[in-house]
Formats: C-alpha cells, structure tokens, sequence
C-alpha cells in the first residue's frame, strides 16, 4: 500500500508500530494533542465497551483529564476527498452509545456540507490536521525581534566640598596619611560617611545617591550638590571630620540592543478548527521529537 505524506512525516520521527491504514496519522494527532495541552492524558487506540449496548467500539484517540470523567473521542482519517456523512454519523453513533458528550473529527482535506451540518447539530467539533503551506504563514514570521534596554551610572566624579581652616587642614592630612587621593576617590578607599541609620563607604554612597537620582527618561550629564553640614566623615577609624558637603558628577546613559532571533524549528503540522472559535496550533518538528507512543500503555508521553 502507497505511503501517505503523513504516515512519511510520522516516519521520520517515530517507528510504526502497526501497518494498519491510518495509524501512523492516529498516533500523528494524539502527538499533536499532547503537545497542546501537556496536563491531559492522551491515549493512541484503544477499545471502549458500552455500559448500555456491552458492544466494544474501538476508539483512535481518547483524551482524558487527571482525576475527572470527562472524556473526548477523537475520530481521524486520512484522505484525500472530504469526510462524508456517514463517517460523522456513524462517530455520533458511537459517542452516544458510550455516553461521551464530547468529540472531534479530525481529517486532512474537508468535510462535504452535509457533514459539517450534522456535526453541527450532534455539537461535533470539526478539524483539519494537516502539512502546513505558504499561505497558513502569510502573516506570520520565524523571525523574533528582542529588545533589550540597558541602563547605566558611568563617569562618576566625586568631589569634597571643604573649607578653609582647621576642618579642611585636618581633612588633608587625613587624607594624606592614609593615601587616599582627593581627585581620585575609589570604592577601596577607607572613607566613610556616618548616616544616622548606618556607616556606608563614601564613593559607594555617591553611586546610590546617583543611582536614585537618575533619571533614564533623560540621559546626560547629571550633578548632585549634597548639604552634608551635621553629617561627619571619618577615615578608617579615626575621629569624624564635618564637611560642608560632596558635589556627585555623572553620566546617565541609555542604552538599546536590537536582536533578531531566527527561530530554525521547523512547522510540521498546523491544527485548525473549522466550526468553533477555537485558534490555529502550528505544531514544530521539537514538539514531534519531545513525545513518543508507550507500546505497553498506548500513552503518548515524553520522551
């Protein structure tokens, strides 16, 4: 019997455990239900017996949610003229000898009009699972923009505002004994300001007086003037010295980074129903590698 492009896509991915016609397309959708919606248990093939009839009605894919009865039927056929008629009514049959309110069909070319009323009626979902073409990604892109904002303090200048006589004379020497350069303060330098709430390292002050400060709204160059007059310094650990205040100097900088993201998956499979609201599934080829059928258990589950 001749492959259909579907039993060749299922090929690719998966070995046939059957050479019964359709079962590589069943197994196909359950994969792709699976893939939709992860929580749901998703069973490929399987006999379901009337509790009213005692008649065994095999089944192609059963959807089944965790710890609840509710249960979709999925009926699927592969061909290459749309499902008719009796296919929809002969699945109402089964659906209602089971007591299964919900079902779908699922097939890859269409449905004749008469079937698509009688699903309508009987509340019969109704889809297409096929190869996707040119036109489904018309409007779509494999492409993703990212755009990424950085922000940053840079070029920090800090200055110490002194005055002249003793503060100012025991300052520099201060500073000079513990070789600590004036013009060129830095985070590794032992001068501290004493804040009633805590003891923090001068520079390291600066920058989250800067960092508060900042405005990224508006980049440039920024200056603080910092009253600091009951506040003291002290150098290591040494007696605390009262300064007029700092003068906080920086560069607020934006900014932004372009990336596009090629997506390389490739689309397998798109999903569409055709008479409820429910949205298009384009199903990747890493989606198709992620599940495979249970032999022993006919789940779909993940590799």
């Amino acid at each position: 019997m001749e492959k259909s492009k579907y039993d060749e896509l299922h090929d690719k991915y998966y070995n046939i455990l059957s050479n019964k016609s359709g079962t590589r397309y069943e197994i196909l959708a359950a994969v792709v239900f699976k893939s939709i919606d992860e929580a749901k248990i998703i069973i490929h093939d399987l006999k379901l017996i009337s509790d009213e009839s005692d008649v065994p009605h095999q089944i192609d894919v059963l959807i089944e949610n965790k710890g609840k009865k509710e249960r979709i039927l999925i009926e699927c056929k592969d061909l290459d003229s749309n499902v008719d008629l009796p296919i929809a009514r002969n699945f109402f049959a089964v659906m209602d000898d089971l007591k299964v309110k919900k079902g779908i069909i699922l097939t890859t070319k269409g449905f004749s009009e008469n079937a698509k009323k009688y699903a309508k009626s009987k509340g019969i979902s109704l889809a297409l699972l096929q190869t996707p073409n040119k036109e489904d990604f018309q409007n779509r892109t494999n492409t993703v923009e990212l755009n990424f904002i950085i922000t940053s303090i840079e070029q920090l200048a800090l200055t110490i505002a002194t005055r002249e006589g003793e503060e100012e004379s025991k300052l520099l020497k201060k500073l000079e004994q513990s070789r600590i350069n004036i013009n060129y303060l830095s985070k590794k330098d032992k001068i501290y300001i004493n804040l009633p709430e805590k003891k923090q390292q001068l520079v390291d002050y600066a920058y989250e007086r800067a960092q508060k400060e900042a405005d990224f709204n508006n980049p440039g160059k920024k200056r603080i003037v910092e009253n600091l007059e009951n506040i003291p310094l002290t150098i290591t650990t040494d007696e605390p010295i009262y300064i007029p205040g700092i003068i906080i100097d920086y560069n607020v900088s934006v900014e932004t980074i372009n990336i596009n993201h090629y997506m390389e998956a490739i689309p397998e499979l798109i999903l569409k129903f055709i008479n409820t609201t429910d949205d298009e599934f384009i199903i990747f080829d890493t989606e198709l590698r992620r599940f495979h059928l249970d032999p022993k258990t006919k789940e779909i589950k993940e590799k």
